[in-house]
């Protein structure tokens, strides 16, 4: 499953992460669809809410697949110091793509690293990568949440 970028950045090891603040963010591949799709399944049964992204045909690939092809990038996020253990998502979407004029962040965290600003630190290490690659360091366009 190849993704549409990758995420070359400063404080990356490998081309497909950013890190900071204990934090590690990794560009979704087909390696983790399994992770990425049970985080889904998981969320969705913790929180009570109903499973919108998930379809009933889904399989771990065609979920995975479907979410990558509908955002710009995707990145799993993961704790520094457990970095195979896949705690949420974050990624970015333009609001019109036929504009390309304004790219939203969004996001989800299993409960329990819910309230203690992971997502908050995954958006500012995202902001930092969109303003590096997407705009030359000066953005044209609004960031949205």
């Amino acid at each position: 499953m190849p993704h549409r970028a990758t995420a070359d950045t400063e404080g990356s090891d490998d081309g497909h992460q950013l890190r900071g603040s204990g934090i590690m963010l990794k560009v979704l591949t087909s390696a983790d669809a399994d992770a990425f799709f049970n985080l889904h399944v998981r969320s969705a049964d913790d929180t009570g809410c109903r499973r919108q992204l998930i379809r009933n045909d889904d399989t771990s690939e065609t979920f995975a697949q479907r979410i990558v092809s509908t955002y710009e990038m995707v990145w799993t996020i993961r704790p520094e110091n457990y970095p195979d253990t896949i705690i949420g998502d974050c990624a970015i979407r333009y609001r019109d793509k036929t504009s390309n004029n304004e790219l939203a962040f969004e996001g989800s965290l299993i409960p329990a690293y819910q309230h203690q600003g992971i997502m908050t630190t995954a958006f500012s290490i995202i902001a930092r990568f969109v303003k590096e690659h997407y705009a030359g360091g000066n953005l044209p366009f609004p960031l949205s949440r």
